[in-house]
C-alpha cells in the first residue's frame, strides 16, 4: 500500500524509503462481519439474533382465534412473532418463511386447536405436533443457552 500511494519518508541517511505498513482488521467492517456470519450459518440466524423469531400460520380464518392466543403468549414472553393470516396458500406461506430463514414456523389447524398444540417447522424440517407449553419451554431454553 505505501508504494501504491507513493508514501515515503527520509531516513537518518537522507534516503527516501517506503515505510512498512502493518494492518490488521479482525472484522474489517460491520458489513463484512455480517456477510461472513450469514455465509457461515447459511442464512439461518440463531433464534436470539433473528429479526423475526416465529411465524404463526393459521390454516383457515376459523383458526385465527387460537393463533392470536398463541401470538399473544409468545409476544408476552418477549419473542419477536408475526401472525401470517394473509390470503396466500399454506404451502406458499411456509415456503416464504423457509426462504426468509425464519427460525420457527408454527402451523395451526383443527388438530392443533383440539390438542392445544402447534405444528412446528424449523430449518426446513417438520418437527411435528408439539404442545404449546413444550414449544414455549423449547424456545426459552434456546435463548437461555445464549446467555450462558
Amino acid at each position: 500500500m505505501p508504494e501504491r500511494f507513493g508514501l515515503t519518508y527520509v531516513d537518518q541517511e537522507g534516503k527516501q524509503i517506503h515505510p512498512a505498513m502493518l494492518h490488521r482488521a479482525i472484522l474489517g467492517s460491520t458489513e463484512r462481519f455480517i456477510m461472513i456470519l450469514l455465509e457461515h450459518l447459511a442464512g439461518y440466524l440463531p433464534v436470539w439474533l433473528a429479526p423475526v423469531q416465529v411465524w404463526i400460520i393459521p390454516i383457515t380464518a376459523k383458526h385465527n382465534k387460537y393463533s392470536k392466543q398463541v401470538y399473544s403468549e409468545l409476544s408476552g414472553f418477549g419473542f419477536r412473532v408475526q401472525l401470517k393470516n394473509d390470503s396466500d396458500s399454506i404451502s406458499k406461506k411456509i415456503r416464504k418463511g423457509e426462504m426468509q430463514k425464519i427460525p420457527y414456523i408454527l402451523v395451526i389447524g383443527d388438530k392443533e386447536i383440539k390438542s392445544k398444540s402447534v405444528s412446528v417447522r424449523t430449518k426446513g424440517k417438520d418437527l411435528g405436533k408439539m404442545k404449546t407449553s413444550k414449544f414455549f419451554d423449547r424456545i426459552k431454553l434456546e435463548l437461555e443457552k445464549k446467555k450462558q
